[in-house]
């Protein structure tokens, strides 16, 4: 039987050193990374899931290590595929926003595969993963939307469809893989046969609901949104129509008579406590659809993998770079403004040949994939890394060191006119007391609307809130995070001491220069608009 010991460590955990090993031809066997964005990890069937949405990949999962208690480092889509690949956590990489680019100076999972002799191919759905931003680094093949007039994203089918030409005329060679699905990102809206798989009047969905976070809604009735309703409440009709940009719905006669007014949600961030239970049902069958769609296309690349008898000797790894919240908290349906398991609990499943299946319930960070593939398949790495290696939990050797704290953080503060404020967001009192700074006065200690720290079965929520400044739960007691245990009598001295877990490691940060690792991206040239602005519809 394996022993886990728990080591206490904050999010720069153990630098683990590594020598690198420079292979003419690897030895070890073909890999594949399957990254699906915003998926959160009950929604899969192999997790407990109720409705059969993952069927392929239940089946790779049944012969596979599963991981129970998987965790992003940050619930935003370029940060957390820098750690994904580098095993950096996102305090030492410092890229806190979307669209920044890969650091110079990081080394990335491909290159150190491509020095070991593995043929290399990426095939991704967003821009935000793009070439632009240095995710090419160490490919021999790189597909995606970047340099194109797609916009943000493409859908799956276009992304196996390379990935898929690709392998056929290599697979061959010891290869590398890396796929990258963004279809569960907002807005749900699968192709008709996923969509009807759990919504028999998906029809009506799409002409009602039709597309996120920018919805426009028919017959709301008692739940439609008022004039002047602050961003909590969502907001307004007229003066929000046709500013906000989204999808047509609820039409009532314009002033001029000429082209409807129609109710809008904004586009910032997905809070909806209008919607009734009936709506709310309809996203997550419409989300639960497009991981079906997802999955199905999996598994022509699994069977691929079987046809050409190549499937025994391929590592194959599923994940989710964050999960998604679906209304369960706040009324929210995204990812990136709240810290909640919904968010940031995501799929793990590692199959590596030879290894029987398992699953394995202590928690694991995102940034542990890079060393512990590095070890299951015999490449070192020297590079000064932050994830720690589940290798030997997995193969049933010695005892690993695991810590026992983790820090997350998420939405660095930004006004509307891009640069950096130490308000609060909108909707608190705050918010229009404490003027806007520019990004050379960054704080790291302020600089997050929302930071969290895991310490065995706790967690502390920090919000810079006045109102709420906190929250605390017993994840193993509480996994939906139904009960706020911040201020009872009983649970004092436990927040105590994650409180201040959490403030020394804000504090201790305090003098890290983020500037230029969260400064909105520069306008580009008209034809990339689409990409770089489409955030708002399915903003990562």
């Amino acid at each position: 039987m394996k022993k886990i010991c728990a080591l206490a460590v904050l999010a720069a955990f153990s630098l683990c050193p590594f020598s690198m090993l420079s292979a003419e031809e690897p030895k070890g066997p073909n890999v594949i990374l399957i990254v699906m964005d915003t998926t959160r990890a009950d929604h899969l069937g192999c997790y407990g899931y109720g409705r059969p949405t993952t069927p392929n990949i239940d089946e790779v999962a049944k012969e596979s290590v599963l991981f129970t208690n998987a965790i992003s480092v940050i619930p935003l889509t370029t940060p957390a595929h820098i750690s994904i690949m580098t095993g950096i956590h996102p305090d030492r990489h410092l890229v806190f926003r979307n669209f920044i680019p890969v650091p110079e100076d990081i080394t990335m999972l491909a290159q150190i595969l491509k020095k070991a002799g593995y043929a290399t191919a990426a095939s991704v759905s967003s821009q935000l993963v793009g070439s632009h931003l240095g995710f090419d680094r160490g490919f021999d093949f790189f597909s995606g939307t970047s340099g194109t007039k797609r916009g943000l994203m493409r859908p799956g089918n276009e992304t196996v469809d390379d990935a898929m030409n690709w392998l056929s005329a290599n697979y061959k060679k010891k290869f590398f893989l890396w796929v990258h699905l963004y279809d569960p990102h907002l807005p749900y809206e699968p192709p008709d046969e996923f969509g009807l798989k759990f919504n028999k009047d998906y029809a009506r969905y799409k002409e009602e609901l039709g597309g996120m976070p920018q919805i426009f809604y028919k017959d709301l009735g008692e739940h439609a949104p008022k004039a002047g309703m602050d961003r909590k409440g969502a907001v307004t009709a007229a003066e929000r129509a046709g500013k906000e940009g989204g999808v047509v719905g609820g039409k009532a006669p314009s002033p001029t008579g000429k082209r409807p007014i129609r109710t809008v949600v904004p586009a910032r961030m997905g809070h909806m406590p209008f919607m009734t239970p009936e709506k709310v049902e309809q996203m997550i069958a419409a989300y639960d659809g497009e991981l079906a769609f997802d999955d199905d296309l999996l598994g022509k690349i699994f069977a691929f993998l079987k046809k050409n008898r190549i499937y025994k000797d391929t590592v194959i790894i599923i994940m989710a770079d964050h999960g998604e919240i679906l209304h369960e908290k706040r009324d929210y349906f995204g990812h990136h403004e709240f810290l909640y398991q919904g968010s940031i609990h995501v799929p793990l499943i590692m199959r590596f040949p030879g290894v029987p299946p398992k699953i394995i319930k202590e928690r694991i960070a995102i940034i542990d994939v890079l060393p512990t593939l590095l070890d299951g398949i015999g490449i070192k790495n020297k590079k000064a890394i932050d994830g720690i290696s589940f290798w030997d939990a997995i193969n049933g050797g010695a005892e690993i060191v695991i810590r026992n704290q983790l820090v997350i953080l998420t939405n660095v503060m930004f006004n509307a006119a891009g640069a950096f404020s130490s308000a609060p967001p909108s909707g608190s009192p705050r918010r229009a007391a404490r003027p806007a700074q520019q990004p050379q006065e960054v704080n790291f200690y302020q600089a997050f609307n929302k930071s969290a720290l895991f310490q065995d079965n706790w967690k502390i929520l920090k919000n810079n809130l006045p109102q709420e400044p906190y929250e605390l739960y017993n994840i193993e007691s509480d996994p939906g995070e139904d009960r706020d245990l911040y201020g009872t009598a009983d649970f004092k001295q436990a927040f105590m001491q994650l409180q201040q877990a959490l403030e020394s490691y804000l504090y201790d940060k305090a003098g890290v220069d983020i500037t230029t690792r969260i400064a909105p991206p520069a306008r580009r040239k008209r034809d990339a608009e689409p990409g770089v602005f489409a955030v708002n519809r399915r903003g990562g």
